[in-house]
C-alpha cells in the first residue's frame, strides 16, 4: 500500500468510503479494534500505523486518523513516508 500511495498520490483522493462499504456490519469496527492491538503490541510499527491512519482516513474518521499519522511521521523521521501524502491530502494539498 505505502508503495501504491507513494508512486501514485492523487489516488488518495479518490479512496473509496470505507465505511459506506461496511456499513451493515461491524466489520469496520472490529478491524479497527485488531489494528489498534496490534499497534499496543508494537506501538513503533510504522505499517500498523500507517494502515490504521489510512483505514480511519476512508471512513471519513479525519481527526482520528491524523493522530496516528502524525505519530507514524514522528516515528519514521526525515525520511518521506505515504503517512505524509495522506496528511496533504486532507489539509487539501
Amino acid at each position: 500500500m505505502e508503495r501504491t500511495i507513494k508512486a501514485h498520490p492523487d489516488w488518495v483522493g479518490a479512496a473509496p468510503d470505507i465505511a459506506s462499504v461496511y456499513f451493515k456490519s461491524d466489520v469496520l469496527e472490529r478491524i479497527l479494534t485488531d489494528l489498534k492491538a496490534n499497534l499496543l503490541v508494537k506501538p513503533d510499527s510504522l505499517s500498523d500505523g500507517l494502515l490504521l491512519g489510512y483505514v480511519l482516513y476512508s471512513a471519513g474518521r479525519r481527526d482520528e486518523a491524523k493522530t496516528f499519522l502524525e505519530a507514524v511521521v514522528r516515528t519514521r523521521g526525515d525520511e518521506q513516508g505515504a503517512e505524509q501524502v495522506i496528511l496533504k491530502a486532507m489539509e487539501g494539498r
